[in-house]
């Protein structure tokens, strides 16, 4: 893979190196007068490759694909697609910021009720204002905090029309790794213990409970225990019922006594926290975490 990023940038004739081995340039896919193209070595969590951010191209694709159109072959036909893309969000951290304040104003305008009706539905109107949660473009957003307020990234999840229109359910800003998220950090901070789950919603949900929870914005196996190095508290480690085992287990593992592993007494209507409160069922989940 170096080998072909050091080939590409031998071959564009005008870019902009932007940090992390990123580059902005023109994109070769189009004309192109404000350097579209977005070309990433290693995007920390997505495959390295192009992105083109002019909404008349969009074009993406590997390196490789790049690299032989640089070279004067024709590109590949793309395949005709009906889904839409999912937002384009900063990376520049004051941009977001201004970005999830946007959204969060937009999501509890009194004037657009509708906005509200997914958390609604899912049983989280409750944590709208404690965690900024936000409306951007269709995308419910989750602003990421550190422990002394500042934000350190975004997390956006697609509600039903916009999941229908682009296919996705999840969009983060491009490079964005994984970390972890806390929706209240005041409650966890004075707990005696610490709770992980491996689900923003499922989060949203115990932090309803007033429990000290954390997950990450990635995947399950994308859980750093050292995020947890802070805290010299015992931690109970929560699995969902689509396959998490192995994940909550490896955790544990890692994270060596203080860890235990709680399975929940899931059924057949709630497969995960956030289906307890999804179908009322609250008190039950409060009551199977017990002390």
């Amino acid at each position: 893979m170096d080998d072909t990023y050091d080939k590409i940038t031998e071959l564009l004739p005008d870019f902009d190196e932007i940090g992390r081995g990123y580059i902005h340039t023109y994109c070769v896919f189009h004309e192109d007068s404000k350097k579209s193209l977005l070309v990433f070595p290693d995007a920390r969590g997505y495959n390295p490759g192009f992105y083109c951010l002019s909404g008349e191209c969009g074009r993406k694709g590997s390196l490789e694909e790049l690299l032989r159109v640089l070279e004067g072959a024709p590109p590949r036909p793309r395949e005709d697609s009906k889904k839409e893309k999912p937002p384009y969000l900063p990376t520049d951290l004051s941009d977001l910021a201004a970005l999830a304040n946007d959204a969060h104003l937009a999501l509890i305008d009194d004037s657009a009720p509708e906005r509200r009706y997914y958390l609604e539905q899912r049983g989280m109107a409750d944590m709208i204002v404690p965690a900024k949660l936000g409306w951007y473009k269709g995308w419910i957003t989750t602003p990421i905090f550190s422990r002394t307020g500042t934000l350190t990234g975004l997390y956006c999840r697609a509600a039903p029309v916009e999941q229908q229109r682009t296919g996705q359910r999840f969009c983060q800003p491009l490079g964005q790794n994984p970390m972890m998220y806390v929706p209240n950090w005041n409650t966890l901070l004075s707990s005696t213990n610490v709770i992980v789950v491996f689900g923003m919603m499922d989060a949203l949900t115990c932090s309803v409970l007033n429990l000290p929870v954390v997950t990450t914005t990635g995947g399950s196996n994308s859980f750093d225990p050292s995020w947890l190095d802070q805290f010299r508290k015992p931690i109970t480690i929560v699995p969902d019922a689509s396959g998490d085992d192995k994940a909550a287990i490896d955790l544990a593992a890692r994270l060596g006594w203080r860890a235990r592993i709680l399975r929940l007494p899931y059924d057949d209507q709630v497969r995960d926290p956030a289906d307890y409160a999804e179908h009322g069922r609250l008190d039950e989940l409060l009551e199977a975490f017990g002390d």
